[in-house]
C-alpha cells in the first residue's frame, strides 16, 4: 500500500472554499405563523398542499392549490443576500410580489388577498 504524506503543496484548505452564507431556517415561531396561515387558507379551500425547500442560504415555504401544479405562493427567507431590502420574500408565478423585514408583514399581505 503506497500512502502519500501530506505536504503544503497538496493540502487543500476547505475553509477557503466554504460559502459565506450560512444555512437559513425558520424558527419555531415562524413555522407556527406559517402553519396558522395555512390552516386558515386550507379551511377555505384555497390551499391544499404545502412544502418546505431548503437550499444553501435560503429556506422556502410553498403552498399549492394542487400538489401537481406549480406553487401559488412561495415565502422565502434568505440568510444574508437580501438583508438590505428585507430577508423575507413573497413570490408568485416566478415574480417577486413583496419583500419585507418581518414575516408578519408577508402574512398580513397574504391575508388581505
Amino acid at each position: 500500500m503506497n500512502v502519500k504524506r501530506a505536504t503544503s503543496h497538496n493540502v487543500v484548505n476547505f475553509g477557503a472554499y466554504r460559502r459565506q452564507n450560512r444555512a437559513a431556517f425558520f424558527t419555531r415561531q415562524e413555522l407556527n405563523q406559517l402553519l396558522g396561515l395555512y390552516a386558515e387558507k386550507s379551511l377555505r379551500g384555497e390551499w391544499r398542499h404545502s412544502s418546505l425547500d431548503q437550499r444553501y442560504g435560503m429556506i422556502a415555504y410553498a403552498v399549492h392549490a394542487d400538489p401537481l401544479d406549480h406553487p401559488l405562493y412561495v415565502i422565502a427567507k434568505c440568510d444574508r443576500a437580501h438583508r438590505a431590502k428585507g430577508k423575507y420574500v413573497l413570490i408568485s408565478q416566478k415574480r417577486r410580489i413583496k419583500q419585507a423585514h418581518s414575516l408578519a408583514e408577508i402574512i398580513l399581505f397574504l391575508k388581505s388577498l
